[in-house]
Order: C-alpha cells, then sequence, then structure tokens
C-alpha cells in the first residue's frame, strides 16, 4: 500500500477535480483498491463525491457519520492517539469505485494543535512526534486494505499538510499556466526542504532524550528519506481566441507553459524516485472539459462515468472519451513511477 498526495501552493488549478477522476479510473478501470481521504478543509473532494443528502447526513449538527475528524478527535482534546473505531464510506456509496473518508470545515482549526505538536517535536517532545505522525497511524491502519490511499489536500503551506506530507509516499503537483503556479513551485521546494531538516534535527533530539523510546509502537517515522517523492505534475489546459476563425493560443499563457518544465526540473528534480527522469514525471496536458464540469458535479460522478441519463449529449461524448485516454495515460504513468509494471 502507497499512500500518495495531490498538492499545489495554487488553488484554483483543477486539482481536486483531477484527483478523484485519478482515483475513480485507478479504481474502476485498473482494478486498484482506492481510499481517498479528503483533508481539505473546504470539503471539496467530498461534495464532487457524494450528492446533497449525504452532505446534510454528514455536516448536520450531531452527527455521528464518519468524517477525516472523526478519527482526529482525540487530537483536539489534547490526545496523542486516533480514535481508529471508524469506517470509510464504502465505494458502494458513489459511482467513483473508492472508498473515502469525507474531510469536514473543522479541520482548518487542527492547525494550532498541529503546529504546537511541531515545535514540541524540535523540543525532542514523544508526544509531538506522535501527534506529527497521524497520518502514519492512520494508514498503517488500513494498509491491508487498499493499494492507494490518497489525499486531496488545500493549497496551504501550513502544519496540516505537513504532516499529511511527511507521511506520504509520493504527491502530484497539478498545475495552471500561470505566474503563480510558477511561483508555487519554488515555495513548496523551499518548504519541503526546511521541514525535512528540521525534523531530522528533531529526530536527534528525540534520540538523545529517549533512547528506548519505542519508535515503532508509536507510529513514529523515523526514516524521511524514502517519502514524499515527487511522481508527476500535469498542467490544467487554457481556454484559446478565435482568430480570424483559428483558434490560437494565449501568449503569456504559452510563454508560462514553456517555463513549466523548466522550473519543475529546477526546484523538483530533487525529490525524484530512483530510476524516475524529469520526463517520466511530465503526466500530460489536463483538457479543458467546457459543461462537463458542472455536468460531473451536479451528477456525482467522475467524467469517464458520465451517461446519457446525466444529461451527456452530442458532441460531449467525444469530450468524455477523449478525456477518459488521458486518465489512461496519466494513471498508468503515475503507476509506472511509483515501481508498477504496468502494460
Amino acid at each position: 500500500m502507497k499512500v500518495i498526495t495531490f498538492f499545489n501552493n495554487k488553488g484554483g488549478v483543477g486539482k481536486t477535480t483531477l484527483t478523484v477522476n485519478i482515483a475513480s479510473y485507478m479504481a474502476l478501470m485498473l482494478e486498484k483498491k482506492i481510499l481517498v481521504i479528503d483533508a481539505d478543509p473546504q470539503s471539496n473532494t467530498t461534495q464532487m463525491m457524494l450528492d446533497e443528502v449525504s452532505w446534510e447526513r454528514i455536516y448536520s449538527d450531531g452527527s455521528t457519520e464518519t468524517t477525516l475528524l472523526s478519527y482526529l478527535d482525540p487530537v483536539f482534546l489534547g490526545d496523542s492517539t486516533l480514535d481508529l473505531n471508524h469506517e470509510p464510506f464504502p465505494n458502494t456509496d458513489n459511482r467513483f469505485g473508492v472508498d473515502l473518508i469525507p474531510g469536514h470545515p473543522r479541520l482548518s482549526l487542527l492547525e494550532d494543535k498541529l503546529s504546537n505538536s511541531w515545535n514540541n517535536c524540535t523540543a525532542g517532545d514523544p508526544g509531538g512526534f506522535r501527534v506529527t505522525n497521524w497520518v502514519k497511524s492512520l494508514t498503517n491502519h488500513f494498509k491491508d486494505d487498499y493499494d492507494y490511499i490518497i489525499f486531496d489536500i488545500g493549497p496551504s503551506l501550513g502544519a496540516l499538510n505537513r504532516s499529511i506530507l511527511l507521511n506520504s509516499d509520493a504527491f502530484i503537483t497539478p498545475m495552471g499556466c500561470d505566474i503563480f503556479s510558477l511561483m508555487g513551485i519554488q515555495n513548496i521546494s523551499e518548504w519541503i526542504n526546511s521541514w525535512e531538516t528540521i525534523y531530522k534535527s528533531a529526530l536527534n533530539v528525540l534520540r538523545e532524550k529517549h533512547p528506548s523510546f519505542d519508535y515503532q509502537k508509536y507510529q513514529v517515522n523515523i526514516d524521511i528519506s524514502d517519502n514524499y517523492y515527487f511522481i508527476g505534475y500535469s498542467v490544467q489546459q487554457y481556454i484559446t481566441k478565435v482568430i480570424d476563425g483559428e483558434r490560437r493560443g494565449i501568449a503569456s499563457y504559452d510563454r508560462i507553459k514553456q517555463e513549466i518544465p523548466g522550473k519543475i526540473s529546477k526546484y523538483l528534480s530533487g525529490f525524484l524516485p530512483n530510476e524516475t527522469s524529469m520526463e517520466d514525471c511530465e503526466l500530460g496536458d489536463i483538457p479543458h472539459l467546457w459543461s462537463l464540469i458542472p455536468l460531473a458535479q451536479s451528477s456525482n460522478s467522475p467524467i469517464h462515468q458520465l451517461k446519457k441519463s446525466d444529461g451527456l449529449v452530442g458532441n460531449q461524448y467525444k469530450i468524455m472519451r477523449d478525456y477518459a485516454a488521458v486518465m489512461d495515460s496519466v494513471c498508468k504513468q503515475i503507476l509506472k513511477n511509483l515501481g508498477e509494471d504496468v502494460v
């Protein structure tokens, strides 16, 4: 089982749409057992995958439905453990073919708790390490049930996302053709390098203060050298202009798109897995889908599974088929970058 996180410091790049559709294609078409965890306080993944009736049931006052917050509730109360007595929403509850742990808006309140725990790590505090490594406890709980656990996280460079990436095997960065996406790449690199240095130093303090600490028992990551590998990026296509009957690119967008591979190589090549090249990480362009996005959202369906009964008509069938072909290529390249033999 491996943990993949979809992350970009820049919002509005189609990250959540891409995440849920990749997860669905892997599950339904490539027969992988997938758990999706919505760790973005905005809970857009949950809204895409489940209908409004489910939202009301999950988020109403006094609800006992499982969300990511259910597992983390002890952390809110000052404990270092998780409440693992919960079950994800099964794949029979959605059209994506994946199990789901829904997000919750109150996850944003976890930032202070995790920031304090991070500061405690630097002082060699075992409780700080246990809370900071909550993802390891959660994903190890499910390690025999899934091939891949996929996290969708928000664009923040905060403590919540740091704790998730710390115990992710790999991350994928969806991109847009804008200057802020380019700046986001540099931010990601500097941020990860900084907290990697801090975490390794904190581990040395922990070893000195608590030489008999049981890292395995308390699910604390002591070897982060095989974590948070960069395994791919995609570029969201922009809307071109029609000039004299010919569809043409916009010069500023074209220029930025040409800069993306160089920026990725400069700032993220240090996170590549062994035997994976920058060319391997070019997952491809994600086409603009026009009306298919709102159609998929209103139907709570993956794009490659849209049907006539969802309102699919005319040329939309071709757009859907083309998108499915893109998903096939993207998903197989991701699996190859993760070390799978893919036909």
